[in-house]
């Protein structure tokens, strides 16, 4: 029952801060990459997935 229950679970339930972003907080972290604090940072990859990929 629990593995059914995950396979129909909208995608807010594999996310642990258990809701999808918002626009707004992606378009926060292209503003900073955008800003003058972030010219020294060189081919990074910023993942911005609620912490989804951290487990």
């Amino acid at each position: 029952m629990n593995r059914l229950l995950k396979e129909f679970a909208g995608p807010e339930t594999y996310i642990p801060l258990g809701r999808l972003g918002e626009p707004w907080e992606v378009a926060e972290v292209a503003l900073f990459l955008a800003s003058t604090p972030a010219t020294f940072l060189q081919g990074e990859d910023i993942c911005i997935d609620g912490g989804h990929s951290a487990h």
